[in-house]
């Protein structure tokens, strides 16, 4: 738990591979209960941005109410082949029924949620880095944020 910042929590969590999201977002839910819960996924490390992993990590994280899934850490590494295709995982979101977007850089995702989150939020932002800085800056902006 990074801090809360007007009745919204921000969490940090290392989670890099599908069965460890799967069991953060599990977690989650068991000790906030019934709050909306909004998963920001980083892929950063090699599993995480692995065309083979896309589909359990679209599994995992359908357990939350929201997904927003930035951009790779390093996309020249792969090819349209072997990595992940985060439009795809929005796509696939979306037509369950889950709110879902692909937001690239730290500060668009930063922008957003200080919009969209409401109090009562758990912001569950999980990488395996530092994803600039994205934990402090929504504490920082969401304890700024009128209204």
């Amino acid at each position: 738990r990074k801090g809360e910042a007007r009745g919204v929590t921000v969490i940090d969590d290392f989670a890099h591979h599908p069965t460890a999201v799967q069991e953060t977002l599990q977690a989650t839910r068991q000790r906030y209960g019934s709050r909306r819960v909004v998963a920001v996924f980083e892929p950063r490390s090699y599993t995480a941005q692995r065309r083979e992993f896309q589909a359990a990590y679209e599994a995992a994280l359908a357990r939350a109410d929201e997904v927003i899934i930035a951009g790779l850490f390093h996309p020249e590494r792969y090819t349209k082949s072997t990595a992940m295709d985060p439009h795809e995982l929005v796509a696939s979101w979306q037509a369950r029924g889950l709110t879902a977007q692909y937001e690239p850089e730290p500060d668009a995702i930063v922008a957003y949620l200080a919009s969209s989150a409401r109090s009562g939020d758990v912001l569950l932002v999980m990488s395996n880095g530092g994803f600039g800085g994205i934990h402090d800056k929504l504490l920082r902006v969401l304890a700024n944020r009128t209204g």
